[in-house]
């Protein structure tokens, strides 16, 4: 869309920020799961997965407001899920079999797996978001520009005909008032 609509513009670039917003959120969430997850598996005590229950409602929301947003997600639900699973499956190794049954769980390396996959995947989106939103601020930058020289150009216009204008008029004023005065000067000599 080339022509000018600011409106347009604007709806753009809120959304590609929301996007971003909402894809950090979606990582904090993750990576507080992760931790809770860590705090448990480190010390056995429920306490620490408060942060986890709070997280997890979060991340399908997030999801959900990214595909309501527009934004292709690549897969990227099924790998939240895998990702949760695997923290799950930590954590009923943990109440199980305790440390030693957690720590043979989680030491295949596949969580940090999903999750560097996410990472690349959600940072990849951020980057479109981001160079759409440059791109939407060069155009906007650019029509604003264009208005700004019309403007100017116009008012440039509107000054050269009122001293096109005035000029005419001090001409005229002048050729009236000699004439004026030859009037007067003829009907002196006449009487």
């Amino acid at each position: 869309m080339d022509r000018w609509d600011r409106g347009h513009f604007e709806a753009e670039a809120r959304r590609d920020n929301q996007m971003i917003l909402v894809s950090e959120r979606l990582l904090s969430s993750l990576k507080d799961i992760e931790t809770a997850q860590r705090g448990f598996l480190l010390t056995g005590d429920e306490s620490y997965l408060g942060p986890y229950n709070e997280a997890l409602p979060l991340l399908h929301g997030a999801l959900d407001t990214l595909a309501g947003l527009g934004w292709a997600l690549d897969g990227l639900p099924a790998l939240v899920d895998e990702r949760v699973a695997l923290i799950q499956t930590g954590i009923r190794a943990r109440r199980a079999d305790g440390l030693q049954g957690a720590v043979a769980m989680t030491s295949f390396g596949r969580g940090k797996q999903t999750m560097d996959t996410i990472r690349v995947r959600i940072g990849n989106m951020e980057a479109a978001a981001q160079t759409r939103i440059d791109k939407t601020s060069r155009r906007a930058r650019q029509h604003t520009l264009i208005l700004t020289s019309l403007c100017l150009l116009a008012l440039a216009g509107a000054i050269a005909t009122v001293g096109v204008y005035s000029t005419r008029r001090r001409r005229e004023t002048r050729l009236y008032e000699r004439r004026t005065r030859e009037s007067v000067a003829r009907f002196r000599a006449l009487v």
